[in-house]
């Protein structure tokens, strides 16, 4: 208990930086009266639309930045239905709106689409509804439980909707009516009731998503931005920044449309800030009964700064909030479409490894080859003057090499110098810094101490170690059971390396090392063509480090090397293997069927990726399970056409394949492969982990956040921000006052 009471009064005492915030911004919209529904019909006929509320200049999720490609959407609302459209813009010639989908409730996020989510007034669901050209649909709806929902609790839902599409004048447009019953009202609407909407356009080539207002979560009720039904105030309508706005001519345009019977007064005030001269428009005006009043920001400047507005209009006479939205604007940011098939011209691209004194570069990749280019040389400079160069190593999609480079602090430019098909030369040339940082090489958090509630490791026997709740027993230079929770072995047999079909063999094993906090180990292998070592570190939390290093005796032909971890079938119900994006991991059951039931050629990764290693794989059931990792495929033998992993089901379980050669090698000298075990679960969890939350929010909850990045120590705002707000560091101000040193961690641990 005495650490929950300190966690949390630490917490507190850093103050609001440290919590996850509510809604991005304050936006308010109002519904208002419309006499007569419009016609659905994907034509947006003169008149039928006066009465709605049209946002135009959607933001890119995640930011406050309106989009360069054009979209708009409107709502409007009567006692029977829910109408909106969108209106985009169509791709440029030579490419079509990405539509392959034809069935309801396929893969639609995928091709282009609108995008609505909607939070009734009765605020007991999430509906989501996404619609492809084809008006074909993904519709589902989401439990609000405590004021928010969760993403993985999702229902079925038949949105009973009536759209129409088409493509005219360079523009996509979307008309739908959904009926107010398929939301759960079945009273209609009453002066008064709040939505929360959230609607955008999700676009292909490139992916991007646009949405009314800054929000990182389609589905989370304080994430959408409320929508109030008044039927008889003025309606107000945004048409964007004018055409011109990417020149620095702005025309920022609203039209007041007032649907009842007798004139309304509204008050409003539209701010422009930026670097540039501030601008600005408020003011009062008398709507007509039935009229429309337009205002205008026009202004114009050669500075391409960007710009913040942030815009309020209110019914005079009762002071409610018609419209309020803030959007923000860069000139500068010049990119739309990029057509898919079109050949990109390849970037140089490279990487710097300070600690191993090497600088990689590289021409051409899968997504853009280079394969046709005729050579590369790539030099580093420094101060206009060159101080290395190597060629670069014709490959399968370009140019590549590892330059042996010690580089001091200081800035530098890689260039590369190259001969494209024709025969032309090209020079291209980035530039980059390297820094030595005070906190490089610090042994921070490397004391060795156990934190509760773990406990230290016991040594069964000569071979056998038990953690927490993870233990494992030593065999042929890796395990034959391992522990997981309360059970003994998830293993059905033991881990084995095989080269050419042959089972390597241990011929020694020792610990060198057995503390209560960590057991270090070493194996040695034999196999008909070398020996191998294996030198392994096992901390007190199951995690498992482990160096392989592989000794050929003279020169090797090797056809298959792979690693066989084979689980038990109660156990092996569920995987998880990571690639090079976030939010893009595969994850899932695995099929019950006997046969390959996983291929890593088959899963999810980006196009500028070679092949398809995994450098992370979980597999197991919902409570235990095995990790294996390697940190790079350095040193595997792969043809990017087969297989890096896969895993296998027979009558005994799943066995999981790591497969280091699936294409012929030489194995001629020396070589280490760095990978990881980790069993699950490592600790147990403490009763309140259920009230900890992050990015959702409960009445009982307790919301933290980690200090890991721009959302959580600038306030919430934009992820560029590269301090806290104001450069108010006042958190860390305030850890640094409480003097933590090791004596202290010890103390409050045995504490």
């Amino acid at each position: 208990m005495k650490f929950q009471t300190l966690f949390a009064a630490a917490l507190l005492s850093c103050g609001t930086t440290l919590f996850a915030q509510n809604a991005a911004d304050s936006s308010a919209f109002t519904f208002g009266k419309i006499t007569k529904a419009p016609v659905i019909d994907g034509q947006l006929s003169k008149g039928e639309w006066d009465a709605a509320t049209v946002i135009s200049s959607p933001v890119i999720v995640c930011s406050e930045f309106i989009g360069r490609r054009n979209a708009e959407i409107a709502f409007a609302i009567d006692q029977k239905n829910l109408y909106y459209y969108c209106r985009s813009e169509l791709p440029p010639k030579g490419m079509k709106l990405k539509s392959r989908i034809n069935q309801n409730d396929g893969l639609v996020f995928t091709d282009d689409n609108v995008e609505i989510t909607i939070c009734p007034p009765a605020k007991d669901f999430v509906y989501q509804l996404i619609l492809n050209r084809k008006c074909v649909a993904y519709d589902m709806k989401f439990p609000i439980i405590n004021g928010s929902v969760t993403v993985e609790d999702r229902k079925d839902w038949s949105a009973g909707y009536k759209a129409s599409s088409k493509t005219v004048n360079g523009e996509w447009v979307l008309e739908v009516a959904l009926p107010l019953e398929s939301i759960g009202i079945k009273n209609g609407v009453k002066d008064g009731d709040e939505f929360r909407i959230l609607a955008g356009r999700n676009w292909t080539q490139p992916v991007v998503q646009y949405t009314l207002i800054k929000s990182d979560n389609f589905v989370m009720p304080d994430k959408m931005a409320p929508f109030v039904y008044r039927p008889d105030l003025p309606v107000v309508s945004f048409h964007g920044p004018g055409k011109d706005w990417t020149t620095g001519k702005c025309d920022i345009h609203y039209s007041v449309y007032n649907p009842s019977g007798a004139a309304k007064e509204i008050s409003f005030r539209v701010d422009v800030t930026s670097d540039a001269a501030p601008r600005q428009a408020d003011g009062d005006r008398t709507i007509a009964a039935n009229k429309t009043e337009q205002i205008h920001l026009s202004f114009a400047e050669n500075n391409l700064v960007s710009r913040n507005l942030i815009a309020v209009f209110k019914d005079k006479k009762t002071g409610t909030v018609l419209h309020q939205r803030a959007i923000s604007w860069d000139p500068s940011d010049k990119s739309t479409w990029v057509h898919p098939q079109k050949k990109q011209f390849a970037e140089l691209e490279f990487s710097v490894y300070p600690y191993r004194k090497l600088v990689k570069a590289r021409f051409g990749n899968p997504a853009q080859p280079a394969n046709k280019w005729k050579s590369a040389e790539f030099s580093i400079w420094k101060d206009g003057k060159q101080i290395l160069s190597v060629p670069g190593e014709k490959g399968k999609y370009g140019f590549e090499n590892l330059i042996k480079a010690d580089l001091k602090a200081g800035d530098y430019e890689l260039k590369a110098a190259l001969v494209d098909a024709n025969g032309k030369n090209v020079a291209l040339a980035k530039k980059f810094e390297v820094r030595n940082f005070p906190w490089e090489h610090n042994n921070l958090g490397c004391d060795r101490i156990i934190i509760p509630p773990f406990k230290p490791i016991t040594y069964k026997n000569d071979r056998t170690t038990r953690g927490t709740l993870t233990g494992y027993s030593f065999r042929n230079g890796f395990f034959d059971q391992v522990s997981a929770g309360k059970n003994e072995n998830i293993l059905s047999a033991p881990i084995s390396l095989k080269i050419n079909g042959e089972t390597v063999k241990e011929t020694s094993f020792r610990f060198t090392e057995k503390s209560k906090d960590r057991a270090k180990t070493e194996s040695e292998l034999s196999w008909k063509g070398g020996t191998i070592s294996v030198k392994g570190e096992l901390d007190y939390d199951g995690f498992y480090k482990f160096a392989m290093t592989v000794k050929p005796n003279g020169s090797q032909k090797i056809d298959s090397a792979q690693l066989v971890i084979p689980m038990k079938k109660e156990f092996a119900l569920l995987h998880h293997a990571t690639c090079d994006k976030i939010r893009f991991n595969t994850c899932d059951y695995i099929p019950q069927k006997n046969g390959i039931v996983w291929q890593s050629s088959k899963t999810n990764r980006t196009a500028k990726i070679r092949g398809n290693f995994h450098p992370y794989i979980w597999f197991g059931d919902r409570e235990n399970g095995l990790a294996w990792m390697c940190e790079s495929d350095r040193y595997w033998s792969l043809d990017f056409g087969k297989d890096a992993q896969h895993m296998e089901r027979t009558a005994d379980g799943v066995t999981l394949f790591i497969n280091f050669v699936n294409k012929p090698a030489v194995w001629n000298k020396e070589f280490t492969i760095t990978q990881a075990f980790q069993a699950s679960p490592v600790k147990p969890l403490p009763e309140f982990r259920r009230r900890l939350t992050g990015r959702v929010e409960f009445p009982n909850s307790w919301r933290f956040s980690t200090m890991a990045g721009g959302m959580c120590w600038s306030g919430g705002v934009p992820y560029q921000l590269f301090s806290p707000i104001n450069e108010d560091y006042s958190y860390l101000e305030y850890l640094q006052k409480k003097d933590f040193s090791k004596e202290k961690d010890e103390a409050f641990v045995v504490a």
